[in-house]
């Protein structure tokens, strides 16, 4: 008879039972590692980038397999505890005409009348003495204030009626990355599962799996904290003065759907109406001018309102037992060493990059990747190549963030210049609408030909905003005691700057969208130099320096 496996076991020499001992390790951890199924694509995050992103992708192609990890429990709560609650054009495009969510944010969300800005007088005791920049009705290309939980609700009922697999209160362990498929364990329903997937996509905010898994993580020279809450009533800027010349130059309902922004140097604090009927009240403000610490509690941020913006203080002092939530965020800003791999893994949203909420372009920067990530999958789909594709995307999305980046750091003193940050926002304004949102309006930001076609105009454009962001620099240097007559500035009403707004969706061609690039292009030189000129007259120290229109040596 034969011996006891045990014994047999026993009898081997130690050598030989270690070895055995790890192939039976092997052998388990391979048996425990297969997939329970496999999908096309396997999104990290359930909210904004990556219910948006499950979104386009089944749209683009209906057969594709998806599943949705997301660790929170859905329904969310309305007044969700996040920031991004205000769109602007790009973003609003991308959320109404490629999700398909149109309907929803006529009908379950607020409209936006605009961005609107109240620049610092002394004491900010009343806002009638403020000089205010702004327009004077809802614009028109639609842009949205949301409430995220109600739009993330809405996004998860949409994906599971569109097939996809979404599984909450479920959190992602790990990603083991393969050749032809990734491994993805999740914690559900206190059980381990695994999951195949051709692809992963990040999008779990700041959590940034795979981002923290690769060690992927870039500090962004940008160093600005924030601090937010929800009073679960309105509070209404138009309310906080009776002058009745003011009340009459902008309607009432005008000024409550505005995002609107109290302004002062290395500082901004936004009111944005959310359709519940609550509003969001936010300071954000460079940390070495007001530290953080000042503001991190909801007492010390009251404190803070107090001294800088005492009307808006009052407000939320009238409604302190409305108060929702509260949420301090330090240094926001980062970077990211790469957001799309060859490899079939990308990162969406806050899990790869994050620049600022001034001009809200968070859904902005969600709208790019995950059209570019959409083309990369359908590429991939289609049996093509993808990593020449997606080396050049990731380093278009990488420079366009570093190109926001620049429009931000460094220029929180300039908040509390009313004329250099009134010059700066129509700037601003007109470089995102004349360039980078009329590209995706066109559905060209991913069009790698076009990007070829335009790349020395392109770079024109991005060395002219580096000088221009350094002008306004300049300028604010030489402007910084000078008092402003209070009054309204309606943006609306200069030409070129409502030219550029309500042509961001003319249906044009290549050859037509690239001429119209250039034009727009040269026109911004154009008032570049203007703006210059303008600047020398009244602070002849600028006379010395060149005109940003010009290029400067070292340019690329």
């Amino acid at each position: 008879m034969d011996q006891p496996i045990a014994e047999r076991i026993q009898a081997l020499p130690i050598e030989k039972r270690r070895a055995l001992a790890e192939l039976l390790k092997q052998k388990k951890q391979q048996a425990t590692d297969q997939p329970t199924d496999h999908y096309d694509v396997v999104i990290l995050g359930g909210g904004l980038a990556g219910g948006t992103l499950a979104r386009q992708l089944t749209q683009a192609d209906p057969t594709l397999k998806l599943l949705l990890i997301e660790k929170n429990s859905f329904p969310l709560p309305e007044v969700a505890h996040k920031v991004g609650e205000s769109s602007i054009e790009l973003g609003s495009h991308y959320l109404r005409n490629i999700v398909g969510a149109a309907k929803h944010l006529e009908t379950a969300q607020l409209p936006k009348a605009g961005l609107r800005y109240f620049f610092p007088t002394a004491g900010n005791q009343d806002i009638a003495q403020r000089v205010e920049l702004g327009c004077t009705k809802v614009l028109p290309t639609p842009s949205h204030q949301l409430d995220r939980g109600r739009f993330e609700n809405m996004l998860y009922e949409e994906n599971i009626k569109a097939g996809v697999d979404c599984w909450d209160a479920s959190s992602v362990k790990q990603v083991a990355f393969g050749q032809t498929e990734h491994l993805v364990t999740v914690m559900r329903a206190g059980n381990e599962e695994k999951v195949g997937a051709r692809w992963v996509v990040d999008a779990s905010g700041r959590a940034s799996i795979i981002k923290r898994q690769l060690n992927l993580q870039k500090e962004a020279d940008h160093d600005v904290s924030a601090v937010w809450f929800r009073i679960d009533d309105e509070i209404n800027v138009a309310d906080w003065s009776e002058d009745a010349a003011w009340q009459a130059r902008v309607p009432r309902h005008a000024r409550r759907l505005s995002t609107t922004h109290l302004m002062g140097r290395g500082y901004w604090v936004w009111l944005i109406p959310l359709p519940t009927g609550a509003t969001s009240v936010g300071i954000v403000a460079e940390n070495k001018l007001h530290p953080h610490s000042e503001m991190n509690r909801f007492e010390r941020a009251l404190a803070w309102l107090e001294e800088y913006e005492p009307q808006c203080a009052q407000a939320v002092k009238d409604r302190a037992d409305k108060l929702q939530d509260f949420r301090a965020l330090r240094h926001y800003a980062h970077d990211c060493q790469r957001v799309f791999s060859p490899e079939r893994w990308c990162l969406t949203g806050e899990a790869g990059v994050f620049v600022d909420p001034f001009y809200s372009p968070g859904t902005d920067f969600i709208s790019l990747s995950n059209t570019m990530i959409t083309t990369l999958i359908l590429t991939d789909r289609q049996g093509k190549p993808i990593a020449q594709d997606a080396e050049l995307y990731n380093r278009i999305y990488l420079d366009t963030f570093h190109s926001f980046l620049r429009t931000y750091a460094g220029q929180y003193p300039l908040m509390g210049n009313a004329q250099v940050m009134s010059a700066k926002v129509v700037w601003d304004f007109s470089i995102y609408w004349g360039v980078n949102a009329l590209l995706f309006f066109h559905n060209k930001s991913q069009d790698l030909l076009l990007w070829q076609d335009l790349r020395q105009v392109l770079a024109r454009f991005d060395n002219l905003n580096l000088r221009m962001q350094q002008f306004f620099r300049d300028w604010d240097a030489q402007s910084l005691h000078h008092q402003w007559t209070p009054g309204f500035v309606n943006y609306m009403n200069v030409q070129f700057i409502h030219e550029l707004h309500i042509h961001l969706n003319d249906g044009l061609d290549d050859a037509a969208l690239a001429a119209r690039v250039t034009e727009n292009i040269g026109l911004l030189e154009i008032i570049a130099d203007e703006m210059f000129r303008y600047a020398s007259r009244s602070c002849p120290a600028l006379q010395a320096l060149r005109s940003p229109a010009e290029p400067h040596q070292g340019d690329d």
